[in-house]
C-alpha cells in the first residue's frame, strides 16, 4: 500500500513538471534484479517510466472502455456473484 501511494504521488509529480508517466506492474521481478542489480531482500513491485510524452500521443482504445457499474459495484451482498464472473 505504502508503494502505491509514493508512486502515485511521484506520478503526479511527474505531471506537475509536464512529464509523462506509466504504471508497469505487470514484468520479471527476477529480470528487474538482475537488470537493475536489485539485492534478494528487496522485492520490487512496480516500475514507473518516466519521460516527455509525443505530442501526437494518442490513449489505447482500452483506456475508456468500462464495465457497467453493475459489474464491479455491489450493495450489502455478493449474492448471484460466481467466482468467473469478476475481472
Amino acid at each position: 500500500m505504502d508503494t502505491s501511494i509514493v508512486i502515485t504521488h511521484m506520478m503526479l509529480e511527474a505531471a506537475e513538471l509536464g512529464l509523462g508517466t506509466t504504471w508497469v506492474g505487470g514484468f520479471s521481478h527476477q529480470k528487474a534484479r538482475e537488470l537493475f542489480g536489485i539485492p534478494d531482500y528487496l522485492v520490487p513491485v512496480a516500475m514507473l517510466p518516466i519521460g516527455y510524452p509525443a505530442d501526437d500521443v494518442e490513449p489505447h482504445s482500452w483506456h475508456f472502455k468500462r464495465f457497467d457499474i453493475e459489474h464491479s459495484v455491489f450493495y450489502n451482498s455478493f449474492d448471484g456473484i460466481t467466482e468467473g464472473e469478476v475481472h
